[in-house]
């Protein structure tokens, strides 16, 4: 008896043709995938070493340092971005000199010797046609600027005389008007007339830094050397109020996006961000200065601020309520001096310097991007390097080489000793609360006020 031969049945894969063949030679290969989750037991680990490895090639591929822009005599004090133009600055050295530069050639393309020393303030209108520049001669000057800054004249429109020095000027957003200090007065101006609008005075200290509220045209900050701050709503005849601090405010920027947000750049080596509605203490303390903060700008996505230091660094500080808002990139040369003046491009890409060594500096705001035209597929890939640093940041392992940065020996000392000092008082402190009586609530709250970090004395005044 033959048995006869079993049917056997057989699956095969067929695919079209047309899916997997490419019309060019630069386009990508489909990958078929499976995204059920029990085929692929081992996807939190694989996404762990991306991530890490990502964090590598961050720090392996970070120049932040872009060009210096060098022509200038004297130390950089101010700087000014085109509201229009990408590639246009403005900067202003204590010598009296002011140029305009064109970043994409590195050259100056306007430049003129425009005060008697120090120039103290330079600002551009909403639309970049004037140019208003003061300084400590007393004097403010108003300049045309034409189509290109190289077809600009090379005379002012209007000298606007005052009876004491400039200590700052700033331009108020789609309006024709302007805020000086000076002296102990805030004085309100219209660049088409040669007498002041308003005057506001509190006190008898002078006044440092000005600036409108980008969204809220109507307020404005100042900073005094009374150690106060005061806020003035320029359709009222008084200032609306003013709050003292532990030290004197350098500078201060207003949030482009957050109108009631504004931070301040202390002499304590702190910057403190502020809530208008909330006014009795900081919303935040960031603190990795080692020495007074001279300039500080917000960025404009209002994610971030940068800040210009006395211990020749600059850092970015994120907007970060949840956690302790910390740095997060430290930026330096061997050749960079004192900052006194920071700004942020118009398209959050750049960052400009000015410092005591008479040089303009270029840096990139995100150190370890390129440049250069990325293909859609770099890109993608380079965000979804950013998604696993933002899922697996926590871990010590990538904390640490994330939070990683270099700094000047000077500055890494500094901050060594500031840490002993500190772990000095904490000690001090707790072996008063072992003499105090074994009350736990009143131990607990001391040992609270121990720990957490130090803020500085609010005092409001109305």
């Amino acid at each position: 008896f033959v048995q006869p031969f079993a049917t056997m049945k057989v699956k095969v894969i067929s695919r079209d043709e047309t899916q997997h063949t490419r019309e060019k030679s630069t386009e990508q290969k489909r990958v078929f995938r499976n995204v059920q989750e029990g085929v692929h037991p081992f996807k939190t680990a694989r996404e762990y070493v991306r991530a890490l490895n990502a964090v590598k090639l961050d720090n392996i591929h970070a120049k932040p340092f872009v060009a210096a822009l060098s022509g200038h005599y004297d130390s950089i004090n101010r700087i000014a971005t085109h509201p229009l133009r990408l590639t246009n600055i403005c900067s202003a050295s204590f010598d009296g000199e002011i140029r305009i530069w064109d970043t994409s050639t590195q050259k100056a393309v306007w430049k003129q010797e425009a005060h008697k020393g120090n120039v103290t303030g330079i600002t551009w209108d909403s639309i970049g046609s004037v140019l208003v520049s003061v300084g400590v001669d007393k004097n403010m000057k108003i300049w045309a600027m034409g189509d290109t800054p190289s077809e600009s004249p090379l005379e002012p429109l209007s000298v606007i005389n005052n009876t004491v020095p400039f200590s700052s000027v700033d331009h108020q957003r789609n309006t024709s008007q302007l805020v000086t200090g000076g002296g102990n007065v805030i004085q309100i101006w219209d660049h088409n007339r040669s007498d002041p609008m308003h005057s506001y005075e509190w006190g008898c200290d002078s006044v440092g830094r000005v600036k409108f509220n980008p969204i809220e045209s109507h307020i404005l900050g100042t900073c005094m050397s009374d150690r106060g701050i005061v806020l003035i709503d320029s359709r009222q005849g008084t200032p609306l109020q003013k709050l003292v601090l532990r030290m004197k405010s350098n500078a201060l920027s207003w949030n482009p996006i957050e109108a009631y947000i504004f931070a301040v750049a202390n002499e304590d080596s702190n910057c403190y961000t502020f809530d208008l509605r909330k006014m009795s203490e900081p919303l935040l303390r960031h603190s990795d200065h080692v020495n007074a903060v001279i300039d500080i700008d917000y960025s404009p996505t209002g994610r971030e601020f940068a800040t210009a230091s006395y211990d020749k660094t600059i850092r970015i500080f994120p907007m970060d309520f949840v956690n302790n808002s910390t740095s997060r990139e430290v930026y330096h040369t061997s050749r960079m001096n004192r900052a006194f003046a920071i700004k942020y491009s118009p398209d959050s890409t750049f960052l400009y310097s000015g410092s005591d060594d008479t040089n303009v500096r270029i840096w990139k705001t995100h150190a370890s991007v390129p440049l250069r035209p990325m293909h859609p597929a770099e890109k993608s890939k380079l965000d979804y390097a950013d998604k696993l640093k933002e899922k697996f940041k926590d871990l010590p392992e990538i904390r640490k080489i994330a939070t990683y940065r270099r700094t000047p020996k000077s500055v890494y000392l500094a901050k060594k000793d500031a840490h002993i000092d500190r772990l000095s008082s904490d000690r001090r402190l707790r072996n008063i609360v072992r003499k105090m009586p074994a009350e736990k609530e009143a131990q607990r709250a001391v040992l609270s006020r121990v720990r957490s970090a130090p803020k500085p004395v609010v005092t409001l005044e109305q």
